[in-house]
């Protein structure tokens, strides 16, 4: 079986629209504002994200200490790790409402664009080549690549988690999407005010039982939808209730808390065949993939490019990759980012070396 592994992270989305240097221009349509951010950048100080945290109070009192300590010099994913193990107040309630920043944040951003970008020109080009299968992973949150795959490669209609994995192809989000949620109910009482009691009855609840009361299915839902609804088949007084199933990026393994625990048995039955490994836009910090990665892929991997803005950011990544031993040797580095990457051979090249 002929299969390839494409690692997708933030800098890939990143550098979504393509850019000619010759030409000096953009080469497809984007909203400047709505740019994804770099991972480092995800609490990002803007018009955006002011309007967003207006109804996030805890998530704004804590961005605003994630902000300090990033200037001064401190990694996000060790200090987004330090603050979700508190147990007490306000911090653990702050950090509650994390991830309903982070969804609505790049909810927002999957509107980045509607016009051609580098992520359809990679498929285009890959679905063209004559794999037996594609496997996609990403880590990013926002639909930018899954409106380029579900309807025109998958050629599927998405109406539940379970069609991001198909035969030939699969697309697997490690950390979530914000179009996942899961959900409980409680009863409230027939007088609950649904329009101000979501972040009251949350922080009743508490960070570290929510996490138990959570249902384990993962449901398909509009990031733009009400978080809670009556849950009329459970009786009067009984409260639905919405919760993204996305991880904080923390830099730990959190799989069971936001990826299907079905994706994640796909992935792993598909990756000995993957000889083929393609990495964008990824730092390779994450624990989980590094370690899926190690107990998955085959010894060692045919061909493995990675790409990067720059060559530093090149090496940093190819070096992370290199704590997976079948990945310890690279076959081709890039080093001008996914644009000239795309825009270039260098896609071409990776096609052609492929076993």
């Amino acid at each position: 079986m002929r299969s390839v592994l494409v690692i997708i992270g933030a800098g890939a989305s990143y550098d979504l629209i393509p850019y000619h240097a010759s030409a000096g221009k953009d080469i497809g349509y984007s909203n400047a504002g709505l740019r994804p951010p770099l991972t480092q950048d995800v609490f990002r100080d803007d018009d955006q994200t002011r309007e967003i945290l207006d109804d996030y109070q805890g998530a704004r009192n804590l961005t605003a200490m994630i902000r300090l300590e990033l200037l001064r010099g401190k990694q996000l994913e060790p200090l987004l790790l330090e603050y979700s193990r508190a147990t007490t107040e306000p911090l653990a309630g702050e950090f509650l409402e994390i991830p309903l920043y982070l969804q609505q944040f790049f909810g927002m951003l999957s509107g980045f664009t509607n016009q051609a970008t580098n992520y359809q020109i990679l498929a285009h080009k890959l679905f063209r080549s004559d794999f037996d299968k594609i496997v996609f992973v990403t880590t990013n949150y926002e639909t930018l690549l899954d409106d380029v795959l579900i309807p025109d490669y998958f050629r599927i209609r998405l109406q539940n988690v379970g069609a991001y994995c198909q035969p030939h192809c699969m697309l697997i989000k490690l950390h979530g999407s914000v179009n996942w949620v899961r959900s409980f109910s409680m009863d409230v009482g027939t007088t609950f005010n649904t329009a101000d009691g979501y972040l009251d009855h949350l922080r009743d609840i508490g960070s570290q039982e929510l996490r138990h009361i959570l249902r384990t299915e993962i449901e398909l839902r509009d990031p733009k939808a009400p978080p809670m609804v009556w849950d009329d088949p459970a009786g009067p007084g009984v409260m639905k209730f919405y919760y993204p199933a996305l991880s904080v990026p923390l830099g730990e393994y959190d799989l069971g808390f936001s990826c299907p625990d079905a994706h994640v048995r796909e992935l792993k039955a598909a990756l000995p065949h993957c000889k083929n490994v393609l990495a964008i836009g990824t730092s390779a910090r994450d624990n989980d993939l590094l370690m899926l990665l190690t107990e998955g892929l085959p010894k060692p991997a045919t061909c493995f490019h990675a790409v990067d803005a720059t060559a530093d950011a090149a090496y940093s990544t190819v070096k992370n990759f290199s704590h997976v031993p079948q990945l310890g040797v690279h076959h081709g580095l890039h080093s001008e980012g996914f644009s000239q990457f795309i825009l270039g051979d260098g896609l071409d090249q990776f096609i052609e070396s492929c076993d």
